[in-house]
């Protein structure tokens, strides 16, 4: 009897450190952070109407907020956290994501959002757009900063003309709070 738990126990083993694993997988991004995210997007006009280039690369405003990682029990899609973002004086954004090895990926978000964008030909405010995008990512962790790269997908309209993105290179910095 004793030799059969034995074997069991050895049989089971296996599959309980990769339990442990993906507990710590989850537990290492778990908290609470100060981000910031800047970056830049390059954008193809659609439209035929209104002023303006065929293509624009144009600066993010920079957001800050707090973001919290928390742990997900028994997701039915696998994913193990919930990261939510509160920017300051703008949206408050929530995304499930998995982590796995050190790296966060986000799930691509359903809704969309809106963020700020000048041109590289001024900094006044007659030339800023607001673009209506969708949110997905990746982390990698170091110590206790995570380091988002972000993509962002959608469009909107500049100068009366309509424009998509075709690019985007944008960062998320993510230290953790003391």
């Amino acid at each position: 009897m004793f030799g059969k738990g034995i074997g069991l126990a050895l049989a089971l083993w296996p599959l309980l450190t990769l339990c442990t694993a993906c507990d710590k997988d989850v537990r290492q991004f778990t908290g609470t952070y100060s981000s910031k995210t800047s970056g830049l997007l390059t954008l193809r006009k659609t439209s035929t109407a209104g002023l303006g280039a065929d293509t624009l690369t144009v600066s993010l405003s920079p957001e800050s907020g707090q973001m919290r990682i928390s742990e997900i029990k028994d997701d039915k899609d696998g994913y193990n956290l919930l990261v939510s973002v509160n920017l300051l004086g703008g949206d408050a954004l929530s995304f499930r994501a998995k982590a796995k090895d050190g790296k966060i990926s986000l799930e691509t978000t359903p809704h969309e959002r809106f963020v700020q964008a000048r041109d590289g030909n001024s900094s006044s405010s007659s030339n800023q757009m607001t673009l209506s995008v969708t949110t997905s990512g990746s982390g990698q962790l170091y110590d206790d900063v995570i380091v988002f790269a972000l993509d962002y997908q959608g469009g909107g309209t500049y100068n009366r003309g309509d424009y998509v993105i075709m690019e985007s290179r944008v960062d998320c910095i993510a230290t953790a709070n003391e």
